[in-house]
């Protein structure tokens, strides 16, 4: 990172003579994460750290995870030399976006923690140029809210919009996030933004037809809608695995 740093420093300093109040900014990612050990940020810069090799599955500031150890081990590092520090976190399997990707349960606890730290903003990057993809519209409505608001009780938002998105059948949806989540936690394994979990099969198409079954009592069409796409993450884990 000395070399970036030391060239975004010297940009800073030609920009900061014409327009004294415009940053410049650079990523903190990969090879550049881990903070320099002499040389600072100028007042004018802004560091973007990216958190591309932290685990998905435990919160960032989970000791016990050595990944993520690793990088609020770098965080605290920027936020000690940098005034403007922001994150770049990943909420996707880039594996395959259709792929289950089990961090539900850890978006909320990383805002906060995000937001007690002291960075001055969080990008969330979620699957970029496609639609229907796993959970697409409950993951959007999560982060854009807890991104506005982090005191919000991330539990009490997946109930809301499951109970309203998918109707009749939101306790099978319930049920099936919190298979996929436990799944997660008792492999033992850490995985990045490219997990390659295999939920149990049996398990998960059993619970995907029975929330496609039966009537709607809203009759709402749009809301079986919802409903259809769920089986994409249990077909695409069965074609990679």
């Amino acid at each position: 990172m000395g070399a970036l740093l030391t060239l975004v420093n010297e940009t800073a300093d030609a920009v900061a003579k014409d327009r004294p109040c415009v940053f410049v900014g650079t990523l903190a990612y990969q090879f550049s994460r881990t903070p320099p050990r002499s040389l600072k940020p100028h007042p004018n810069v802004a560091i973007q750290l990216c958190s591309i090799e932290a685990c998905q599955i435990h919160r960032l500031n989970d000791p016990g995870c050595p990944r993520n150890a690793a990088f609020c081990k770098d965080l605290e590092g920027w936020c000690r030399i940098c005034e403007h520090v922001y994150v770049w976190n990943y909420n996707s399997n880039f594996a395959c976006y259709n792929s289950p990707c089990p961090n539900l349960d850890v978006i909320g606890p990383n805002v906060r923690f995000l937001a007690s730290h002291g960075v001055n903003g969080v990008f969330i990057q979620a699957a970029g140029n496609a639609q229907n993809t796993e959970l697409c519209e409950l993951r959007n409505y999560m982060i854009s809210r807890l991104l506005w608001n982090p005191t919000l009780d991330d539990r009490k938002l997946i109930l809301e919009f499951v109970t309203l998105h998918y109707g009749r059948a939101a306790d099978k949806v319930q049920a099936y996030l919190s298979l996929i989540g436990e799944t997660a936690r008792r492999s033992g394994i850490h995985q990045s933004a490219s997990p390659k979990l295999r939920p149990p099969r049996s398990s998960v198409r059993a619970l995907l037809d029975r929330s496609a079954s039966g009537p709607d009592p809203c009759r709402r069409k749009e809301r079986r809608h919802r409903r259809e796409p769920s089986p994409a993450p249990l077909v695409c884990s069965r074609f990679r695995g």
